[in-house]
């Protein structure tokens, strides 16, 4: 017997109630997002988006302008959609609310606070192992406050980290840790995201760009790994976070802009790092790759993106901004002469990098090996910037610290990078104490071999007994 309608419970009933879902917006003039699938958009003949839906299998999450309603109104007849929530509800589980100036605040309150603590007896030391109800709770937490973590709340993305890590084979000690980032969570649950309204211009095709924060610590975590059926602990792992945001054009040549988060993660970064512009570069990559995904899929929004010529097309439409606090990195990128690095992996990053900043707008990457310098600026797709640690606002997401500017950047939906002037001194108080040090050392005095052997051996003086 072949149903003629999906039936709620069956093996494919969600996929037929997708592709029926597919085909009536496609019918009505919207577009299937190529990039992220679950999203429509519907532009004008002027190129403006006029509407944006997505869905969670049957649950339905729009912004249209009121000339689009009578698309929606018809869906929901269709469909005999239940109700119909605006301006304040609750979607798969976060509270989104939309004040009367159209901005809108995400958070995770609810969820939050029914995250409990694990329970762990005083007596045990910090260097018990975990027992199978240790693990299936250190799991629980784990996986309660990453899918917070992941929807509104970037801030717990290093704690969320740690406590995955330590799910498996971790001790009684990882077990408190996980407790005070129960705590902490609990204590900000008012803590999420805001979208302000009218600071992106959505209107222009190609006023959006897109901007990449990363960093990374280097050599400050351990791993627990499995060996022969033995744990092993294994030291100098790097932890790289980065965040990805829709941005406008104030930030590629100002220190001020306004910026929307779209994206972040903080992982253990596996390769173990020899240097601090290694762990940087292994983390910036990532985050570019996550960037030129974002920026498809907006190309693809205003009907611009070719398949074929994606990430030529998208660089063109949507130009990226990469941010980072390390210097020897940003320079090495910067640099039009590219010197070879004694590990082939960082050699086979950086070169990847540098094709995307010596990349024309049109073009599916750059030669830095055969141009001397970069295209003009009016041509770039991508830049990179360097900032100080300061304003990193992705260093809390490396290791456990207040995220104040963080916090503060997504409250207020505006990144300033300018260095600080207590930052400025500091450096060159550094900078002046390295110089008197070395002068008062003074030069190494280098004697001939022939000098050295006849002088003999330097023995300390004799020391006599007291009477």
């Amino acid at each position: 017997m072949l149903a003629r309608a999906p039936i709620y419970g069956s093996t494919d009933g969600g996929r037929r109630f997708w592709k029926r879902l597919r085909n009536y917006l496609k019918g009505k003039g919207l577009r299937e997002n190529r990039i992220y699938r679950a999203l429509y958009s519907f532009t004008d003949a002027d190129g403006v988006v006029q509407l944006l839906l997505t869905s969670h299998v049957d649950d339905l999450l729009w912004a249209c302008d009121p000339s689009c309603d009578w698309i929606m109104d018809d869906l929901i007849k269709t469909f005999k959609c239940g109700t119909t929530e605006v301006g304040n509800f609750r979607y798969c589980g976060k509270e989104i609310t939309q004040d009367e100036d159209f901005t809108i605040r995400v958070s995770c309150a609810d969820t939050t606070r029914n995250v409990s603590k694990i329970f762990v007896d005083k007596r045990r030391h910090p260097g018990d192992p975990l027992t199978d109800s240790d693990r299936t709770q250190m799991k629980s937490v784990a996986g309660s406050l990453a899918w917070v973590c992941r929807q509104c709340r970037p801030d717990l993305s290093y704690r969320v980290s740690r406590i995955q890590s330590a799910s498996s084979n971790g001790t009684v000690a990882d077990i408190r840790e996980a407790n005070k980032a129960v705590e902490y969570a609990i204590g900000t649950y008012d803590r999420g995201l805001v979208f302000k309204s009218g600071l992106l211009d959505w209107k222009t095709p190609g006023a959006l760009m897109s901007l990449v924060v990363t960093d990374a610590s280097h050599a400050n975590e351990s791993e627990e790994m499995i060996i022969n059926e033995m744990t092993s602990i294994e030291g100098h792992r790097s932890q790289g976070a980065r965040m990805v945001f829709l941005t406008d054009g104030a930030l590629w040549t100002g220190d001020k802009g306004s910026i929307h988060p779209i994206l972040w993660a903080s992982n253990l970064v596996r390769r173990v790092c020899r240097s601090t512009i290694q762990a940087e570069a292994y983390t910036l990559q990532a985050g570019v790759e996550d960037g030129d995904v974002l920026r498809a899929a907006i190309t693809d929004i205003f009907g611009c993106l070719d398949m074929k010529r994606w990430e030529a097309t998208s660089a063109k439409f949507v130009k990226q901004i990469w941010m980072t606090d390390c210097k020897s990195l940003e320079t090495t990128l910067s640099n039009p002469k590219c010197n070879k690095h004694s590990d082939k992996r960082l050699s086979i990053e950086i070169a990847s990098l540098r094709q995307e900043l010596w990349r024309k707008a049109g073009e599916k990457a750059g030669d830095p090996f055969y141009d001397d310098y970069k295209p003009a600026d009016d041509q770039l797709t991508d830049i990179v910037r360097w900032i100080d640690t300061d304003v990193m606002i992705a260093d809390p997401m490396t290791k456990v610290m207040e995220p104040t500017k963080l916090v503060e950047a997504l409250k207020t939906n505006t990144l300033d990078v300018e260095q600080p002037l207590e930052s400025v001194v500091k450096k060159r108080a550094k900078q002046l104490q390295r110089r008197s040090t070395k002068k008062e050392e003074g030069p190494l005095e280098f004697k001939p071999t022939a000098e050295r052997k006849s002088e003999g051996p330097q023995l300390p003086p004799p020391v006599l007994p007291q009477a």
